[in-house]
């Protein structure tokens, strides 16, 4: 990074002390390296360890789809390569998808584990997985969550009942970082009902489409007529 994203710079000071934060941008600004390069910092003071065979990742980073999971993964092994890092990402469809069996065989020979990311769904399910906290993975070693794209998280059903087992599963005080490209008033509130000292940290850019990001419009509003190109002209 030869100059830092205005959101970047500005995520940077908050997550390096380890606080709460909404951090929110446009799409294409730079959200994922802003807590990623700050929090695998932190990550790299208090390596993560395995003991008795239970991983203990430091660093949980849930996404709505697999595909964002995917995306997130494929950036952090880039970044936690050269750092002599570990990161695996957990779901249930996907580039690295397997069948639950496995990702739970997986976890059971991972000898260290620093980064886990999945979708709420993936590691819900492993979590209530009988004795799944004791013999297969250990989040009371987590120093941050991140909830990437909480918009979207909290607009799903069965989120709160996923979020609520991997609470159980986390008796410690992480950072938590949430991450959005909008930012309607029914976020904040959320947010700040459970983490009232949670800093938001707002782009420049924030519900605005970024110059680097190519927009093609539909119209959805022509008639039924079997004609698939009519809704671009």
């Amino acid at each position: 990074i030869d100059r830092p994203s205005k959101i970047q710079s500005l995520a940077w000071p908050v997550l390096s002390r380890g606080e709460h934060a909404i951090v929110a941008d446009q799409t294409g600004s730079g959200k994922t390296l802003a807590y990623l390069v700050p929090l695998l910092q932190s990550v790299l003071e208090s390596k993560a360890t395995a003991s008795g065979g239970v991983v203990a990742p430091l660093l949980l980073i849930l996404a709505p789809t697999a595909e964002l999971a995917d995306q997130i993964h494929g950036v952090c092994q880039t970044l936690c390569k050269p750092l002599s890092l570990t990161s695996m990402v957990l779901t249930a469809t996907g580039n690295y998808a397997t069948n639950i069996r496995d990702q739970i065989r997986l976890l059971q020979t991972q000898r260290r584990l620093d980064v886990l990311v999945s979708t709420p769904g993936r590691i819900a399910t492993i979590l209530r997985t009988r004795h799944a906290t004791d013999k297969i993975v250990n989040l009371g070693s987590l120093q941050a969550v991140v909830l990437d794209e909480v918009d979207v998280l909290l607009l799903d059903e069965t989120f709160g009942p996923q979020l609520q087992t991997i609470g159980q599963a986390t008796p410690g005080d992480p950072q938590f970082v949430f991450v959005t490209a909008t930012l309607p008033d029914r976020v904040v509130n959320d947010v700040k009902a459970q983490f009232a000292n949670a800093h938001t940290i707002k782009g420049p850019g924030l519900h605005r489409v970024a110059p680097t990001v190519r927009e093609r419009l539909i119209d959805v509003s022509v008639p039924n007529n079997r004609d698939e190109e009519a809704g671009f002209r």
